[in-house]
C-alpha cells in the first residue's frame, strides 16, 4: 500500500506515469564524448576535462594553456588517477602521498621469503592419526626431562616508572594498558625511553619500529612518550615505523607514524632509506611472526639495536621458519612432526579446566612454550646480543606474560 500510494503522488505531481529510465545507447554514449576543440572563452585553458565534461576553468598563460597543462603531462605511476609534469615524475614518485598504494613487491624493503626459512620435510599431513598420537607421547616425555637452566625474572614494571604497580587488571582495556605500562617500563629501564620530557627539538639516536603492529596501540603510547600528546610531531630525522601484512580499520593515529604494509617474512629493514640503529617493540608477536623478526634482525645486524617482544601464540609457530632449528635438533626435536607435537603441547598452557590432571598439563604446556622461546635466546645471543626472559605482567592479566629483551652488545 505504502508503495502504490508513493507511486500515485508521483503520477498525480507529474501528470503523467512515472518515467522508465533505460541505458544509453553506444551512439549516443559516443555522441555524449563529443566536445569543442577549443574553449568557448579565448581567455580560458583549452583542456577538456572528460569527468566534468568542461573545459579547465584556469586562465592561460600562454596561447593555449594554463600552468597547471602548460607542459607535458603523464599519469602518475603510483596512481594513475592524478598526473604530474613528465619533468618531475621522478621526483614525484618519491613523495607521492599515494605511495601506500604500491604492492608491497616495489617497495624497495620488500624480498619474497627472504625471512622464511628453507623447505622442511616430513610435514605432519603425511602422517596418519596413530603416528601423530605416538609423537605427541615421544614429545611429552622430552618435555618433561628436559633440565631448563634459563632463568625467568619476575619484573612486572609500572608506567611512569615512579608510580606504583596496580593489582591484577579485569577489564579488558586495563588488561591491555598494563601490559602496555610494564613494556614501556622496560624500554624505559634499558634507556630506550627517556626520563625526561617528550621533545620535539631533537632526534633519539635509534628509529623506532613496532613490529606486527595491527591498530597500533603500543606504537601510540611509545610516540606519546616520545613526542608528546596527539599533535606531538616528530623532530626532524626522527621516524617512527608501524610494520603490519594488513591494514587495520579504527587505527591508532599519531602524527610521527610511518606505516609499512608487508608480511614479515619479506621485510627487509635495512633496506628503509636513512635508517638509524633500530629499537623494535611488540605486544604479543604471534608464533612464527616473532622468527620472522629475529631472522629480520639477524639477517640485517648493522640495522638493528634493541629488541621488546612480549611473546604468545606458540602453537602457531611453523617449523620451517623456526629461528634456532639446531638447538631443537640437539634435544631430539629433529622433524616437522616433532615440532607439531611440541606446538600441540604449547596449547595446554591456556587450558581454562581448573582439574588437577589438567594443571599438570598446563605447567607442562608453558614448560614447552619455554623450550621454544630458550631455542630464540640462545640464537640471539650467538649474534652478539644480551637476552633475557622476564615475566613482565602477571598471570591473572594474561597466561602469555613472557617477555623477550635483546640488547645488542657494544663491540
Amino acid at each position: 500500500q505504502f508503495l502504490y500510494f508513493i507511486d500515485t503522488m508521483s503520477a498525480v505531481q507529474d501528470d503523467t506515469k512515472p518515467v522508465i529510465k533505460r541505458r544509453r545507447t553506444a551512439e549516443e554514449k559516443a555522441k555524449a564524448k563529443e566536445h569543442p576543440e577549443v574553449n568557448p572563452d579565448p581567455k580560458l585553458c583549452d583542456v577538456w576535462l572528460p569527468r566534468k565534461r568542461r573545459f579547465c576553468g584556469f586562465s592561460k598563460l600562454g596561447d593555449k594553456y594554463c600552468g597547471h597543462h602548460g607542459s607535458e603531462r603523464v599519469p602518475c605511476t603510483v596512481n594513475p588517477n592524478h598526473t604530474v609534469k613528465k619533468s618531475e615524475l621522478e621526483s614525484h614518485i618519491r613523495v607521492c602521498s599515494d605511495r601506500h598504494m604500491l604492492p608491497p613487491s616495489e617497495q624497495p624493503y620488500y624480498k619474497k621469503g627472504v625471512n622464511l626459512g628453507q623447505p622442511a620435510t616430513g610435514e605432519t599431513g603425511s602422517l596418519d592419526k596413530e603416528e601423530q598420537e605416538k609423537l605427541l607421547v615421544e614429545v611429552t616425555k622430552l618435555v618433561q626431562t628436559y633440565n631448563f637452566e634459563e632463568p625467568i625474572i619476575d619484573d612486572i614494571l609500572p608506567w611512569p616508572p615512579q608510580s606504583e604497580l596496580q593489582g591484577p587488571a579485569k577489564a579488558k582495556a586495563a588488561k591491555h594498558s598494563s601490559q602496555i605500562d610494564s613494556l614501556l617500563g622496560h624500554m624505559h629501564k634499558q634507556g630506550i625511553l627517556p626520563n625526561s620530557e617528550p621533545t620535539q627539538e631533537s632526534a633519539y639516536p635509534y628509529d623506532f619500529i613496532e613490529f606486527g603492529a595491527g591498530k597500533g596501540s603500543l606504537a601510540c603510547s611509545v610516540a606519546r612518550v616520545l613526542f608528546g600528546d596527539y599533535d606531538g610531531k616528530a623532530p626532524e630525522g626522527q621516524r617512527l615505523f608501524l610494520v603490519d601484512k594488513s591494514n587495520f580499520r579504527r587505527k591508532s593515529l599519531h602524527p610521527s607514524f610511518n606505516r609499512i604494509q608487508v608480511d614479515l617474512q619479506d621485510f627487509v629493514v635495512s633496506a628503509i632509506p636513512g635508517l638509524k640503529p633500530v629499537c623494535g617493540f611488540s605486544k604479543h608477536l604471534c608464533g612464527v611472526a616473532t622468527d620472522f623478526t629475529i631472522k629480520c634482525y639477524l639477517n640485517n645486524p648493522d640495522s638493528v639495536a634493541s629488541l621488546f617482544v612480549a611473546l604468545c601464540c606458540h602453537h602457531r609457530c611453523e617449523y620451517v621458519s623456526y629461528s634456532n632449528l639446531e638447538f631443537l635438533s640437539s634435544i631430539g626435536i629433529t622433524s616437522a612432526g616433532h615440532f607439531a607435537a611440541l606446538k600441540r603441547i604449547t596449547s595446554w598452557t591456556v587450558d581454562g579446566n581448573p582439574e588437577s590432571d589438567q594443571q599438570h598439563k598446563k605447567l607442562l604446556g608453558r614448560k614447552a612454550k619455554r623450550i621454544l622461546d630458550l631455542g630464540r635466546v640462545l640464537k640471539l645471543r650467538e649474534a652478539g646480543y644480551n637476552v633475557t626472559l622476564k615475566t613482565f605482567i602477571d598471570e591473572e592479566t594474561t597466561p602469555e606474560n613472557c617477555l623477550l629483551t635483546a640488547i645488542k652488545q657494544c663491540k
